[in-house]
């Protein structure tokens, strides 16, 4: 599972939408009043972390009828792939307000149906 990837060129959709809307002047919904966390994680690391794990690919035996993610006939691992330090939402709009010099148009509301407080991965 990956956690909100970012590159040079933005965050997923998040920072891209909201550098936009702050270029332009706009209000950008702030969810659960700022109160949220996200776990950001570099692309770079990212693709090493793919990479690495591509190199160590299970094994299957089925013979032996012990049937883990190491041992099954269908291999697999899950992995989080995650930088496991969540940021709070107002730490981000703040660097955002900080690198363009200018405060944020903010439109505070309620929690969205089906989101969560804080995303990060579990890396241990």
């Amino acid at each position: 599972m990956l956690f909100t990837v970012h590159c040079p060129w933005g965050v997923q959709i998040g920072l891209t939408s909201n550098l936009r809307k702050d270029l332009a002047g706009e209000a950008k919904e702030v969810y659960d009043h700022g109160q949220l966390s996200r776990d950001f994680t570099y692309i770079d690391d990212t693709v090493a972390a793919i990479m690495a794990a591509m190199q160590v690919m299970p094994e299957g035996e089925p013979e032996s009828g012990n049937f883990t993610p190491y041992t099954s006939s269908a291999p697999y691992q899950v992995f989080n792939i995650g930088h496991h330090r969540p940021v709070p939402l107002w730490d981000f709009i703040r660097s955002l307000e900080n690198t363009l010099g200018r405060r944020a148009k903010l439109e505070l509301k309620a929690m969205q149906q089906g989101d969560v407080y804080d995303t990060y991965a579990s890396t241990e």
